[in-house]
């Protein structure tokens, strides 16, 4: 079932809050460029081309280059995105949440 949330801080780890999800996509694309289906499994984003467009209007530079991809099955996806970040706004931290 559901667990009630509503007394519990609203940026935890497993928060679907917008601020949460700029946090964990920001902190992701710090450290490498991710694929959209890598955000959505462990940035916990359902859809990160909307995320990104919106961190885009923030002042965030993200690339955008399509690949593709072959998953666990074996199964290739042409025309995946992969997101690069390439320059931050001077105060992204505050734009995205909070501090690093």
């Amino acid at each position: 079932g559901f667990q009630n949330v509503t007394n519990k801080r609203r940026h935890f780890s497993k928060s679907t809050a917008t601020e949460a999800q700029y946090r964990r996509i920001i902190d992701a694309l710090r450290r490498r460029a991710h694929t959209s289906y890598e955000l959505m499994t462990i940035a916990g984003v359902y859809h990160p081309p909307s995320r990104i467009f919106e961190l885009k209007a923030k002042g965030f530079i993200i690339d955008k280059t399509s690949v593709t991809v072959v998953d666990r099955d074996g199964y290739s996806h042409a025309g995946v995105a992969l997101y690069s970040l390439v320059s931050e706004p001077e105060n992204a931290d505050a734009l995205i949440g909070g501090a690093a």
